[in-house]
């Protein structure tokens, strides 16, 4: 959002600016009324010349029906802000049946507002008390990052956003909990389903482990399921056998908190065969004599054993 500019007049010992409509002069501040303002700055604008009273007032009225007295109000009102002496004028000069000129040094500069970027919002508007202020006017400055405080108001709008906050949360909350809970039941049956074997006719259920490293060689860790995986492909060539792949072992054993590289104990084995609906886990180990490996025999338990 580009920075909106604001002029600022500088008269002598005040300054004007013209976005809130405040003049402040000698470390006090005057608010003018929005006619008396927009007189004040046609003056200033239009200083190389006089300016006519119904130039004025079809200017600031915008063809309102109103008496000389308006105007009139407007320019003692201004005097009065500036210090202004109608018999010795430095600022506002009458000119006799015509109307008014401004006489006094001005020095004018723009000043840059708030820049925003592109997660704030600024918001300017104007509100009329006519109760309390008259027909002065007030000219909030809003960001999305400050509340916004009307005069009676205090202390009760954070509790009413509290509190509208509170329940947007529980509604949020009511809503969100049974999403989040079907999602997760579907997640899990679908996490379920992918490591459970298929139970086919003439087909037997087989889990395959990865095999225990007795060699103490470190270096040979990587046999553990490289062995297994060689085994399961063997098996998996079966017509007789459907099989439980590497994928499938891994995420069962994540699942029951098993560390890379454990050895899987049988009662780990049962689980896993349990988990995956297998009728049959082989269990192997390998270990080195000499330049050599020797795989013992490997063992063959029934799930049905537990």
């Amino acid at each position: 959002m580009n920075p909106s500019p604001k002029q600022v007049y500088r008269i002598a010992d005040a300054e004007v600016d013209t976005l809130s409509g405040c003049l402040r002069r000698d470390g006090e501040e005057c608010r003018l009324r929005e006619q008396s303002l927009q007189v004040f700055l046609y003056l200033i604008e239009h200083r190389e010349r006089p300016v006519t009273k119904e130039e004025l007032m079809e200017t600031v009225w915008r063809g309102t029906a109103v008496t000389d007295d308006a105007l009139v109000q407007c320019i003692v009102e201004i005097r009065k802000a500036l210090g202004d002496d109608p018999r010795h004028s430095r600022f506002i000069k009458t000119i006799p049946k015509i109307g008014y000129r401004f006489i006094g040094p001005v020095e004018g500069h723009e000043e840059r507002g708030l820049v925003a970027d592109e997660t704030e919002e600024v918001t300017s508007f104007r509100v009329e008390f006519e109760e309390e202020l008259s027909d002065q006017e007030v000219l909030i400055e809003r960001t999305t990052a400050k509340p916004l405080t009307l005069p009676g108001a205090v202390g009760a709008r954070p509790r009413r956003t509290a509190l509208a906050a509170t329940v947007a949360l529980m509604l949020i909350a009511a809503i969100a909990l049974p999403v989040y809970l079907h999602q997760k039941t579907l997640a899990d049956r679908q996490e379920l389903a992918e490591v459970t074997l298929p139970q086919v006719a003439g087909k037997r259920p087989v889990a395959v482990m990865f095999f225990e490293n007795r060699s103490g060689t470190p270096e040979l860790g990587w046999l553990r399921e490289g062995l297994a995986d060689m085994l399961i492909t063997d098996l998996s060539r079966s017509a007789k056998l459907t099989v439980l792949n590497r994928q499938q072992l891994h995420r069962l054993l994540e699942r029951m908190g098993q560390r890379q590289g454990e050895t899987i104990q049988p009662t780990q084995a049962l689980a896993v065969a349990r988990s995956s609906q297998a009728e049959s886990v082989i269990l192997g180990s390998f270990a080195r004599l000499g330049e050599k490996l020797r795989l013992p025999c490997s063992s063959t338990m029934r799930a049905a054993a537990s």
